[in-house]
């Protein structure tokens, strides 16, 4: 865990209404964050790049009992 070289990050969602106050709160404690998108209810995944929106197709696994 201390020297394994293993590197973790985090993916999150916080309500926009506090987007300003983490932000400001994680450059005073100097945390690395970076928006990448935002979550609506069109159910859609969106993800932002150099000020580009890009609506990326639904996948992953659905099981099946």
């Amino acid at each position: 865990i201390i020297s394994g070289g293993d590197d973790y990050e985090l993916l999150f969602t916080i309500n926009k209404n506090k987007e300003k106050v983490f932000e400001d709160l994680c450059k005073k404690k100097n945390f690395q964050v970076h928006k990448i998108g935002y979550v609506d209810l069109t159910g859609k995944l969106s993800l932002s790049k150099g000020g580009k929106i890009f609506n990326l197709p639904p996948k992953g696994f659905i099981h099946k009992f």
